[in-house]
């Protein structure tokens, strides 16, 4: 479905109110300053909120859904409310939420029977926490269903090893179930062959089977490598209490890298089969953590390729100190790389274009805020390539700017689950290249973490990328909100006669029907 022309689009319920007057857009493609070229970030951070708020207020969420986005909304504000530039917007915007609180959600909670908590005119840490646990309260009949998710697998007890070397598995979780990865590591524990399991532990549970699994690994005297980084904001306890744990119990244990977070999801099991060694590999956007893995939407991978088990085994040697600078065949890794290989991804869709053989790039993350990507995307976008981005949250490129980003459409999407998806798709003249992952588009992501986005091979996982997930997403006329070039989103809505469509609702249908 083609983007609504913005005169098609609801206006957004309430206007973002930082004081920034709309932009008019003037400029010369290619001498544009700065301010012309690049949307401001504290302003798309406030937006984002904004679309938060609208959450909170659409009805058509259970009522401790909306107190759910409330407490979302409410710990991002109190975050945003400690940089100078943002703390009035910020408090601003708390105050209209405390307003709803008072109107709506603290009287509808009363009526169902639940001690409402008392909000403060600005957030503080104790009102989020009072919020989160109203927010959790045992009412199904005032929640969302809950998700019974597919297992692409359909297995239980069987050997997982056999059905990754039949073929790739693409898991899309919370609409594919995350049991498969929390059963593979516990296979590899008690699977005599296995001898080594190396992951990257980002954020995890309090309770982690998977964490659990990696120590019966350790009792079975396999070896055990966990990358755990210490600076996951809001986990930094959890993490360090398995960090020493893990290391206790024998494994080798590493706490980040000077300089860089290790923001890869990755994990790799070295097995021993036919006298030599076959690694299989999980690479994802989502972390090992059963809890969001229900509430998050994330993409992950899982192969057993021989390149893309020496590339991840690679990472491994870089994060373990073994080697200094690593070089990759298959894997995108930053900051090794993936920002030159970007770069040539978008030159070759740029050269099918010129050739005539069309040209289409599709980005899902959850920021754009990267300049030098931004430029690209614009020289794509004037080389006739149509460009499609998805940002959950802050986008900083000005789409739809004639002789700039005419062909550039931004939309973003907040629903019932976290869109934390990454996915890159080039058409590259109809031989499409897909990459998922765990990098966003912003400087710390390409230049200051460690990052891995692997490329999918099978065309069948290329294809259900492309249809089934991406075009879900780029014809929601119910959740998505389309960026103009000043900056302001509109939510959409169908054309007369058309059908509205939402994306997650749409994931969802077939697990309602029963349909695997």
């Amino acid at each position: 479905m083609a983007l609504l022309p913005v005169t098609d689009a609801l206006e957004l319920s309430l206007p973002l109110r930082t004081g920034v007057a709309p932009f008019a857009v003037e400029c010369d493609a290619a001498r544009g300053s700065a301010d012309q070229l690049f949307l401001d970030a504290d302003r798309g951070a406030l937006a984002f909120q904004w679309r938060i708020f609208e959450e909170v207020l659409d009805e058509r969420h259970p009522l401790l859904e909306r107190v759910k986005f409330l407490a979302i909304l409410g710990a991002n504000l109190l975050t945003l409310s400690r940089r100078t530039r943002l703390a009035g917007a910020a408090r601003q915007l708390w105050r209209e939420a405390h307003e709803l609180w008072g109107r709506q959600l603290s009287p509808a909670l009363a009526r169902h029977g639940i001690q409402p908590p008392t909000l403060e005119v600005s957030p503080t840490a104790e009102t989020l926490a009072a919020l989160w646990t109203s927010s959790r309260i045992d009412r199904p009949e005032l929640r969302d269903r809950p998700v019974q998710p597919r297992d692409p697998l359909a297995r239980r007890g069987d050997d997982l090893f056999a059905a990754i070397r039949a073929r790739d598995v693409l898991l899309h979780h919370p609409y594919d179930a995350f049991d498969p990865v929390v059963d593979l590591i516990r296979q590899a524990a008690v699977d005599p062959a296995v001898t080594a399991i190396a992951i990257t532990l980002y954020r995890t549970d309090r309770d982690s089977p998977i964490a659990e699994a990696l120590l019966d690994a350790l009792r079975r005297g396999k070896r055990v490598q966990a990358v755990v980084e210490l600076r996951a904001k809001h986990d930094e306890e959890n993490n360090a209490r398995w960090a020493a744990t893990l290391r206790h119990a024998g494994a080798h244990v590493t706490c980040g890298i000077v300089g860089l977070k290790v923001h890869a999801k990755l994990a790799v099991i070295d097995r021993r089969e036919a006298g030599a060694t076959r690694r299989y590999v999980h690479v994802s956007s989502g972390n090992y953590h059963t809890g969001t893995s229900r509430t998050y939407t994330d993409i992950a991978l899982l192969t057993c390729d021989g390149t893309i088990g020496s590339d991840a085994a690679r990472v491994f040697d870089f994060l373990a100190g073994r080697v200094d600078a690593p070089t990759f065949e298959r894997l995108l890794v930053a900051p090794f790389g993936m920002r030159r290989r970007l770069r040539d991804l978008v030159a070759r869709e740029i050269d099918c274009s010129r050739a005539g053989l069309g040209g289409h790039i599709v980005m899902k993350m959850n920021a754009l805020t990267d300049r030098d990507v931004i430029r690209q995307l614009y020289q794509a976008s004037r080389a006739g390539v149509r460009v499609d981005v998805i940002v959950r949250g802050v986008c900083c490129l000005r789409p739809g700017v004639p002789g700039l980003s005419e062909r550039v459409h931004v939309r973003s999407i907040v629903g019932r689950f976290l869109e934390h998806s990454r996915v890159w798709y080039f058409r590259n003249g109809g031989n499409a290249r897909v990459y998922i992952g765990s990098a966003d588009l912003r400087p710390r992501n390409l230049d200051r973490r460690v990052e891995v986005m692997v490329p999918l091979d099978d065309a069948s996982l290329v294809e259900s990328v492309r249809g089934p997930i991406l075009e879900t997403y780029l014809a929601d006329t119910v959740s998505a909100r389309v960026l103009r070039p000043d900056g302001r989103y509109v939510r959409l809505r169908p054309r007369a006669g058309e059908p509205a469509v939402s994306s997650q609702q749409a994931f969802l249908e077939p697990l309602v029907r029963g349909v695997a």
